[in-house]
């Protein structure tokens, strides 16, 4: 009985000098990451951080936080974060963000409000800590800068490596609901022919990296994206309805190469509306809907268009008909 009451107390013992060493490794860790990063040029600072949660839990409480890269001319403002881990899990974390952030970038101040706004990440042991599966989730997000403010209902964002040894990656997101105030609403839909809430939004695609996702992606410098695999893209905005998919290559500049399947259902009504925000210039609104009231009428319904965009020398295309400059996918 003493005997094995003296093994209980010996492995509580081992267990509690793991756990505060593994406290430590932990502090020393963020503070030493911080470090390296202010080494690399960018400003990275916070006002307390500690670890606590013995016996079962690594949960790690920062306050004050502050990341910025100068080459990309982006900041995050955050004024605390969880970071929760198992102790027999270390791999699988879970993070807890504000209700209130601020990311600065090139274009001004993004103010992101949220509630219930949880991370979770997986990662492979080892020094790299590659990525094999992280999920965003919300109940309510919100979105506001100097143009507007966007309120999304129960937005996700999920991405997981599709196999071990690949550098391709499954991704979904998307939202219940989308909600546009007055001032973004006015600059998308300047003639106000459209309701402020967009009913259907999802994303379901596969994209391919020329290097896996890892702690060398925040430290040193962004994969290239090589290839899309567009499976959905999907949304109802009214009486407005427009699908996606198809197949992109990227090249090393980052232009694209491929195809896009797009149908879209009130055709005219988003025409006039990309028109009218600008996102069409008036010398191709009248040969673009011209064009496309052909292939729809082809097609059968003339206001249901089921069209393939190309992605071809830098531009896009709408068979022979050039709609405007290719997108560089180009990660920053």
């Amino acid at each position: 009985m003493r005997r094995g009451l003296w093994i209980v107390v010996l492995i509580a013992l081992a267990w509690s000098a793991w756990w505060v060493a593994g406290a430590r490794t932990k502090e020393a860790a963020i503070a030493g990451w911080f470090e390296a990063r202010r080494a690399a040029g960018w400003a990275a600072d916070y006002d307390s951080l500690g670890v606590a949660g013995f016996p079962l839990d690594f949960r790690t409480r920062m306050a004050g936080i502050v990341l910025a890269d100068t080459r990309a001319q982006l900041a995050w403002t955050l004024p605390e974060l969880g970071i929760a881990a198992a102790a027999w899990r270390p791999t699988r974390v879970q993070l807890a963000f504000p209700p209130d952030q601020i990311l600065a970038t090139p274009r001004g101040e993004v103010a992101i409000g949220s509630t219930a706004l949880i991370g979770e990440l997986a990662l492979n042991t080892g020094p790299m800590l590659a990525l094999r599966q992280a999920e965003l989730t919300a109940a309510e997000l919100q979105i506001a800068d100097p143009d507007g403010t966007v309120d999304f209902a129960a937005p996700y964002a999920r991405i997981a490596r599709v196999a071990p040894d690949a550098n391709r990656y499954a991704v979904t997101a998307g939202a219940t609901s989308l909600h546009f105030d007055a001032e973004a609403l006015r600059l998308i839909d300047p003639q106000g022919q459209r309701p402020a809430t967009v009913d259907t939004l999802r994303l379901e695609m596969e994209v391919a990296f020329d290097a896996p996702l890892d702690r060398r992606t925040i430290e040193q410098a962004r994969p290239a994206i090589t290839g899309i695999a567009l499976n959905e893209l999907a949304g109802v905005w009214g009486q407005l309805e427009l699908r996606a998919a198809g197949r992109l290559a990227v090249d090393p500049a980052g232009w694209p190469e491929g195809l896009i399947q797009v149908k879209a259902v009130n055709w005219r009504e988003m025409v006039d509306q990309a028109r009218a925000a600008g996102a069409l210039p008036e010398r191709l609104a009248r040969p673009v809907e011209q064009a496309l009231g052909a292939m729809a009428s082809l097609a059968g319904s003339a206001e249901t268009l089921d069209i393939p965009l190309s992605f071809r020398g830098g531009r896009v295309w709408l068979g022979l008909l050039p709609l405007g400059r290719a997108p560089r996918i180009v990660l920053r």
